[in-house]
């Protein structure tokens, strides 16, 4: 049972991290609470494996949060009530004494629960505070005001006086009690934020009738919560009654707006997560269920995966639902309860064109490919893109955060490398998220053909290694290899005006790169190749060489060519894991470099380059037929062709 519970706190914690980082909601908030709570009682040693120090600010702001909510929250319901239990100012003045030594005491819990998130979570601080600034101006105008009132209530014996604080005490303490009702079911709900975490809503995109009905439930919980206080602190019976009588009508409204509200709350959160996804740009969902006959699973299990399609195509999203069959394939031989239900599903959804439902023998495969252009079918976006546009894009976007992205290593990104396409580039249809839009994608102008800009990912990527080499005006270069990847980093080279040199072992190849501008070499004899690089650079060798081959010889080659204290850049990966011998590189002092992926402002210089034609690619296409596809793929591998377009209509 303990290590139930403890594995059970480590996907609390993950999600938990996960969803205050992005807003969405809090409910594993409450549930990690919970969650480390058992796992105390139940003195689990494990426990302190995963305590560390993300967890234990965790565990220390609950605390604070919690101790508010409990000892701010009779002051809150004792301030409400006041001017609704009396007329008379003396008999006020008795009901606010009960609180008058604590009710500043109590607010220090909020500050440091308040400063305890900004030192450990800052970004959770940053977007919740900017999304709730006018909320929480209006939340501290009001708590400076009945800090003042209570301050000022006594100085003048003047009913009047007195009565316009009592006011003031009562509208300071019910507009915070309603307010952070407000915000912990925005949270709940969802609050909409970008890539940066910046909240892109408004003020009233804050009040829906969920966050109204939390607010509301809040407020009179703390009103009921005031009303038994003052029941146990007054010592007049007939104020006492009263607060009985009151205690009894606010409680009965709170137990109407608690019930309300956590019913709205599980109608959110069964759809919070696919909402999370539309907000973020997503239109499609797969979902999986897996069926076993040995493990007789329950129709409620099933159930699940119903409630989440219905969630998803009720937001108007695709599903494409997999259900993966463990054992012989047979659905005949499963439970009955599976049987039924998978009948029951086909039937329910049969006539919902969003829906795509499959029985999964094996594991699906992946759908490649990621150089891709295509027009916009249907979009729901705030970017300017529409309907019948035609664009190029790129796959993986970075977080702009992370220290590999402050670092500018954005391709090592963890968000760059978990972010893509759906289902891949060879498919009919793609999705692009809301990203995609805003960072890599871009119009395609009508005189640039749908072969000339597929160049747009792979030429990012060359700029991409041009830049890391940060070379100087006039310096002279060398690409190693010819292959399709290797004439447009020569391409790029020449757009940026570096003196650009080429080798490769395959004539086709040389001969095409001459025609192009390049000056290119057959290598094979090392020796002769040497000389004749020296001869064009003054005997020194070349500033940078740009490895665009994985052959093993391929570093022979760069260490005769680059001159000493030259760079290296190392553009391909390769088969064998050959090494660069330590005093080539120590005595000539070399830098050898390694780029691969673009970030979206090499992808813009990319698009740039390709569109005013500063890039010529034209020669590095060749297009078949779907019925000669085998053709196409002979002829790549045999060096035929550089790169395959295949026409399938």
């Amino acid at each position: 049972m303990k290590r139930i519970f403890l594995g059970y706190m480590k996907i609390s914690l993950y999600l938990c991290q996960m969803n205050l980082y992005t807003m969405d909601r809090l409910l594993n908030f409450f549930t990690l609470i919970f969650t480390l709570l058992v796992c105390i009682s139940c003195n689990n040693d494990e426990m302190l494996k995963v305590m560390d120090l993300t967890v234990i600010w965790f565990i220390l702001i609950v605390v604070l949060f919690t101790g508010f909510f409990i000892l701010e929250g009779f002051d809150y319901g004792v301030g409400g009530l006041m001017p609704f239990l009396s007329d008379d100012t003396k008999e006020r003045g008795e009901i606010l004494r009960t609180i008058t030594p604590v009710w500043d005491g109590n607010e220090v819990w909020m500050i440091t629960a308040g400063g305890a998130m900004f030192a450990a979570f800052p970004h959770v601080y940053a977007t919740m505070f900017s999304a709730f600034y006018l909320a929480l101006f209006l939340m501290l105008v009001a708590l400076i005001l009945r800090g003042v009132a209570f301050d000022l209530r006594g100085r003048h014996e003047s009913v009047g006086w007195q009565k316009f604080w009592d006011r003031a005490i009562c509208f300071g303490s019910i507009v915070p009690a309603f307010l952070w009702g407000v915000a912990v079911t925005d949270l709940i709900a969802g609050i909409p934020i970008n890539e940066k975490m910046i909240y892109t809503g408004g003020f009233f995109d804050l009040l829906s009738p969920y966050s109204i009905v939390g607010g509301l439930a809040f407020l009179f919980v703390f009103l009921y919560h005031g009303a038994s206080f003052l029941t146990l602190r007054l010592a007049r019976e007939k104020l006492i009654g009263r607060c009985q009588s009151m205690a009894m009508k606010v409680g009965g409204l709170a137990t109407i707006f608690f019930v309300a509200c956590m019913g709205l709350t599980m109608q959110y959160v069964n759809k919070s997560c696919f909402k999370s996804f539309k907000k973020m740009g997503a239109n499609t969902v797969r979902l999986a269920f897996y069926s076993d006959p040995g493990s007789g699973y329950r129709v409620s299990d099933y159930g699940i995966v119903e409630k989440g399609v219905d969630a998803a195509t009720e937001l108007g999203m695709y599903v494409i639902v997999d259900w993966h069959i463990l054992s012989d394939g047979n659905p005949d031989t499963h439970s009955a309860e599976a049987v039924k239900f998978f009948e029951h599903f086909a039937s329910k959804y049969r006539n919902n064109t969003n829906i795509i439902f499959e029985i999964c023998n094996e594991p699906n495969g992946a759908v490649l490919g990621h150089e891709i252009v295509g027009i916009i079918e249907e979009i729901d976006s705030d970017t300017d893109f529409q309907s019948g546009q035609r664009i190029v894009s790129s796959h993986h976007i970075p977080c702009f955060e992370c220290i590999y992205c402050k670092h500018k290593n954005y391709s090592m990104c963890e968000h760059f490398k978990s972010t893509n396409i759906f289902p891949g580039g060879f498919s009919e249809k793609i999705y692009l998220s809301e990203e995609h839009l805003q960072n890599v994608a871009h119009v395609v102008p009508e005189n640039i053909s749908d072969e000339v800009i597929s160049f747009y990912e792979p030429l990012g990527c060359c700029i991409r290694a041009i830049k890391r080499c940060d070379l100087q005006a006039g310096d002279k270069v060398l690409t190693i290899g010819l292959g399709s990847i290797g004439l447009i980093m020569s391409e790029g080279l020449k757009a940026y005006g570096y003196e650009v040199f080429g080798c490769d072992l395959i004539e086709d190849r040389i001969s095409l790169a001459k025609k192009m501008g390049i000056e290119a070499f057959n290598s094979k004899d090392l020796e002769k190749f040497e000389q004749i690089i020296k001869s064009k650079t003054d005997g020194y060798g070349v500033d940078a060489i740009f490895m665009t081959s994985g052959a093993d010889k391929a570093i022979e080659v760069a260490l005769k060519s680059v001159r000493k204290g030259g760079k290296i850049l190392v553009f391909s990966s390769a088969p064998n894991n050959f090494g660069y011998p330590n005093n080539e590189i120590y005595y000539k002092e070399l830098t050898v470099l390694g780029s691969y992926s673009p970030s979206p402002e090499d992808l813009r210089n990319s698009f740039d380059l390709i569109t005013f034609q500063k890039v010529n690619v034209n020669h590095l296409t060749t297009t078949y037929d779907l019925d000669n596809i085998q053709q196409a793929f002979d002829d790549t591998i045999s060096n035929k062709i550089f790169k395959a377009y295949i026409k399938v209509v």
